[in-house]
């Protein structure tokens, strides 16, 4: 099998999707003969056994028209397109996306398209600036479904939006793995070189502070633990410490540096004690942090909203701790329990690191990709 892999970005360059395309990709290489296409006039770093083609560019409105000769020359079996509105034009407007992809099929009868979701559109009812955004990015999204072949969704939410929308094509829900090498780190060494005490609950966060992350609740949730005697500070990773810092106010974090390089994320996750996830729309499949902490065996929290998965509401009290979206008391007390309570805290990071490699590493997210195209998914 042939697959040729369309992203707008890939490692070094600090890009969640660019980094889950290049270890899937990886893995992916091992059944199939993959490529990838990329933009022109940077420098990627080696992605083991695949092949990089710069042809394209996203900096002209045309420009992405630049995949096509490349594609027609090889006539691969599948194209698979990396989805998120803002990754082919400024605010998600990319006239000549879909032109391009049905100029491919008509060019290349026989390969196949499939299209990976990432983000569907930007939610319309939450500001005008979205309710503009979105009049053109959800006509996007819809001629995308009427071309491609197959719909794979981040988010078990969308999947079924999808399936709504678009009857006449398989749609495959396809969780993210994480994102992050796994560097082996006891927990007292990881602490020992941050210089964090023994009595200090290191609570962590990764990510940017997007408002999608709800950092006043991280901030509140923190100031609880405090007013029950608990030392409990946080460990940020991510680009963002200015911004985290002032959501904290005088809770002064151990590490709000940032972003840093793979290696020294995974050493700071193994200083962890738990992982708080509390996103507006609901933990869900589609988030690289959280899948991280699974990755390292750190208990987590997460917030349950409509992107929630049934995945994660059937391994809540087994594998993650739940709150619901809003009620900031309950998520509250669900991470006190897991402070106060280690034999909680080593049952559920034991859980989370089963269910992370039973489902969410790479060799069964490629494994349940593989199974799609197939038609057995």
């Amino acid at each position: 099998m042939t697959i040729d892999i369309i992203n707008t970005a890939l490692p070094p360059k600090f890009d969640a999707i660019g980094h889950y395309t290049a270890l899937f990709s990886e893995e992916l290489a091992h059944f199939a003969e993959v490529r990838l296409l990329a933009p022109t006039g940077l420098d990627y770093d080696e992605v083991v056994g695949v092949p990089v083609l710069p042809c394209f560019s996203v900096e002209t409105k045309d420009g992405i028209r630049g995949v096509i000769e490349p594609i027609v020359a090889r006539q691969p079996d599948w194209v698979l397109l990396q989805y998120n509105p803002f990754l082919y034009g400024h605010r998600g407007y990319a006239p000549q996306l879909v032109p391009t992809l049905r100029e491919l099929k008509r060019r290349c009868p026989k390969t196949k398209l499939a299209v990976m979701v990432h983000e569907n559109f930007v939610p319309c009812w939450e500001s005008v600036k979205f309710t503009v955004m979105a009049s053109w990015q959800v006509p996007q999204y819809w001629q995308l479904g009427q071309t491609a072949d197959m719909f794979f969704t981040s988010a078990e939410a969308w999947a079924k939006h999808a399936r709504g929308w678009f009857k006449k094509i398989p749609v495959h829900h396809l969780p993210v793995g994480s994102t992050m090498p796994h560097v082996p780190l006891t927990r007292s060494e990881a602490r020992q070189r941050l210089g964090i005490p023994d009595n200090v609950v290191a609570v962590g966060v990764f990510g940017t502070a997007h408002v999608s992350r709800l950092l006043p609740l991280v901030a509140s949730t923190l100031k609880d633990a405090r007013q029950n005697n608990v030392d409990a500070r946080l460990l940020y990773i991510g680009p963002d410490g200015a911004a985290v810092r002032e959501v904290l106010g005088e809770l002064e974090p151990l590490c709000a540096d940032g972003p840093l390089p793979a290696d020294e994320v995974s050493r700071r996750f193994s200083a962890m004690d738990l992982y708080l996830a509390p996103f507006i729309d609901g933990v869900s499949t589609r988030r690289t942090s959280l899948m991280t902490s699974f990755q390292h065996g750190i208990a987590a929290v997460g917030t349950d909203g409509h992107h929630t998965d049934t995945v994660f509401r059937e391994a809540a009290e087994k594998a993650i701790l739940l709150a619901p979206v809003g009620d900031d008391a309950a998520f509250a007390r669900q991470t006190l329990r897991l402070i106060q309570d280690a034999s909680l805290r080593e049952r559920i990071a034991a859980e989370g690191k089963a269910l992370y490699e039973a489902q969410f590493d790479w060799k069964p997210v490629v494994q349940s990709f593989l199974a799609g195209l197939r038609g057995k998914g």
